[in-house]
């Protein structure tokens, strides 16, 4: 399964998208913004115990495009859906 987000906000300066996978981490540009620092953090930990990933390119001025995949079996989803109608 695959999500992409995209926006048109201010941008990540390169020197920061290796940190904002972090708590509380919180891009120079991003001071006058609203955010704790959590969002990011959170989402790849959640994507850690489903074996899926987070991706994010970013130019400053230009937005940012984050793309998430989570690796699944049909199977497994068909006996899960299966075991959820009975």
């Amino acid at each position: 399964m695959r999500f992409v987000v995209k926006d048109n906000g201010i941008g990540i300066p390169l020197q920061d998208i290796g940190l904002i996978f972090e708590p509380f981490y919180r891009a120079a540009n991003s001071r006058y913004v609203k955010g704790s620092g959590l969002g990011l953090a959170v989402v790849k930990e959640c994507l850690k115990l489903h074996n899926g990933t987070i991706s994010i390119e970013s130019g400053l001025g230009e937005g940012s495009t984050v793309e998430v995949r989570i690796p699944f079996q049909e199977e497994e989803v068909e006996m899960k859906l299966k075991n959820m109608i009975l």
